[in-house]
């Protein structure tokens, strides 16, 4: 009896510090001072959307469970369900049953995803808010939904998207909540969906997406360049002034999947490449950096960019699969290129382990790298103009054609 009643007033004291009474000042709690939430935090509470403990504490780096993030996420939210959910037969006698079956009928919450119940007071995973708010979204503007979809082949701008940690059915709910800016990630570029998340996290994270939910998709530009990506290989045209252009006297014109996964004979010497993905990054200028600058500018480049060396320069990072046809040193294989479209740049080996993604290493590489007959999949760096009209194309060996061009 005793353990029951105990248990009985756990769930109640849980339930009192997500659901606060009403909207009003937030207190000020004894364990916030300088943290780095304090601000959301202090917002939150005093819109009603979260509550502190009865000790004036906010325990701001405690974990939070799936009813209390969902909880949350039910009062933030501006979208109203059209109809009942009876959801999850283990939240029958649980206080976030109606939170939680709301968020279910609103299509945030996809039954399917826990086919042995809720269990709502098991820690939260950040894949879990993460794919919540991305569904959130998808509801609240058809664009959101379709981009869902667009981001499907997307390269998530993550070391994890080469390392692992990410599953490919989870690419397009973190693309949607990344490109929006809703979560950003960790200061080394990972999105850690697998970890648990906190109290000051969720309550940050869904401010963040009550200012998202219901506005135009097209006004993030973060979200176009992953949805550019997962639709043609690139992010040209989001992030910079270049266009597409016609390739033929009947003017067709192609964009960059016209000419993705197709042989491309190399010039001077036997052998093959192909292309995958060309990211576009700007190191300077207007238009800022891009989504993926972080992933792929070595930290040495960032004092480059410092005495304005790529001024006039859009950097070009290309995803190649190199099959030589007879071997080839860095020379060699530098030569058999030609093309700006096609770099040949490599780069240093410890920002290759930092990031795990696979290039040619400038320090040190292997006499064999570039052998006869070696499948290489690799990224090369380059640069094409950003200051003067100018245009560049790729013809593969079956006569596909991209043409881009720059006019200033």
């Amino acid at each position: 009896m005793k353990k029951a009643i105990f248990a009985i007033l756990a769930i109640a004291f849980a339930a009192l510090l997500l659901v606060p009474a009403a909207a009003g000042a937030a207190p000020a709690f004894s364990d916030m001072k300088g943290h780095w939430a304090e601000k959301d935090i202090q917002t939150a509470v005093a819109k009603g959307y979260v509550a502190g403990y009865p000790d004036g504490t906010f325990k701001p780096n405690g974990t939070i469970t799936r009813a209390e993030a969902a909880g949350l996420l039910s009062r933030v939210t501006k979208l109203t369900p059209q109809a009942a959910s009876s959801a999850f037969a283990d939240l029958e006698h649980h206080w976030s049953r109606d939170q939680v079956r709301k968020l279910v009928a609103l299509g945030f919450i996809d039954p399917a995803d826990y086919k042995g119940g809720f269990e709502p007071d098991k820690p939260v995973t950040r894949y879990e808010v993460m794919k919540w708010i991305a569904s959130g979204l998808a509801q609240s503007h058809p664009d959101f939904a379709q981009a869902l979809k667009d981001t499907q082949d997307t390269l998530l701008p993550t070391p994890e998207s080469f390392k692992g940690g990410i599953s490919p059915e989870q690419v397009p709910y973190i693309a949607l909540v990344r490109g929006t800016g809703i979560i950003i990630g960790f200061e080394d570029g990972t999105m850690r969906p697998a970890n648990t998340t906190t109290r000051a996290e969720v309550a940050a994270i869904m401010l963040r997406y009550e200012k998202v939910e219901g506005t135009d998709p097209k006004q993030y530009r973060d979200l176009n360049e992953l949805r550019e990506v997962g639709l043609t290989g690139t992010n040209l045209t989001s992030l910079t002034p270049y266009k597409y252009w016609r390739v033929d006297e009947q003017g067709t014109i192609n964009d960059y999947s016209a000419v993705r996964d197709k042989p491309i004979s190399m010039i001077n010497f036997k052998g093959t490449i192909m292309v995958h993905r060309m990211i576009v990054v700007d190191p300077v200028g207007e238009s800022g950096e891009g989504v993926y600058a972080k992933l792929f500018l070595e930290p040495s480049e960032q004092r480059e960019i410092q005495n304005n060396v790529y001024g006039k320069w859009y950097l070009i990072f290309v995803e190649q699969t190199v099959i030589p046809g007879q071997d080839l040193d860095y020379m060699q294989f530098a030569n058999s290129m030609g093309i700006p479209l096609l770099p040949v740049g490599g780069y240093d080996n410890d920002f290759l382990a930092q990031q795990g993604f696979r290039s040619f290493p400038r320090i040190n590489p292997p006499k064999d790298f570039f052998a006869k007959g070696k499948v290489q999949r690799i990224w090369l760096r380059g640069a094409i103009r950003k200051t003067e009209s100018e245009q560049y194309s790729i013809w593969t060996d079956d006569n596909s054609a991209v043409v881009i061009r720059l006019e200033i």
